[in-house]
């Protein structure tokens, strides 16, 4: 009987900088034990670690940007460079060793999953007109009032965090 434990790490953020976005747990990167009956590492055989990443309340798997697989070498899978692209909560990671690759789901050997965490979004990186201007009247306010929204390099909405202002010339 063999079992995956997670190994224990600090707090949990996927943070966007520049056009990049950092790995999560940095500097410690995900990573899970692989482990024999009686708690002891398992350091032989062909072992690939399944990194996934779901979402309370929702079916499925969220893709992951980086590493999804990782071998096991000496009973630890490591997944440096793994990371959320969405903001969000309630994010949980699952993982699955198997003997072999991941593609062979009939393969695996044991599972376990981390507590649910919260991936904040990055700085402003852009802005996007949500509601273009319209209806507009000389020397009068625009019918329809044009709406900005600031976003990360992910593509998330920046709602908190910073004080932003926005000058516009026409």
């Amino acid at each position: 009987v063999l079992s995956a434990t997670l190994i224990p790490v600090g707090g949990v953020c996927a943070v966007w900088v520049g056009p990049d976005c950092v790995s999560l747990l940095q500097p410690n990167p995900p990573e899970v034990e692989l482990r024999d009956s009686v708690g002891s590492r398992v350091t032989t055989g062909d072992y690939t670690a399944c990194l996934r990443l779901a979402k309370q309340g929702t079916s499925g798997f969220i893709a992951i940007v980086g590493d999804v697989e990782a071998p096991v070498v000496g009973g630890v899978a490591r997944f440096p460079n793994s990371s959320v692209g969405n903001a969000g909560e309630n994010y949980t990671f699952v993982f699955a060793i198997s003997e072999g690759d991941c593609a062979n789901e009939t393969a695996v050997v044991a599972t376990v999953s981390s507590s649910p965490f919260k991936v904040q979004h990055g700085d402003p990186a852009s802005i996007t007109v949500v509601t273009a201007p319209a209806n507009a009247t000389a020397g009068e306010a625009f019918g329809t009032q044009p709406q900005v929204a600031f976003t990360d390099n992910g593509g998330n909405l920046v709602e908190t965090g910073q004080d932003l202002e926005l000058f516009v010339e026409l």
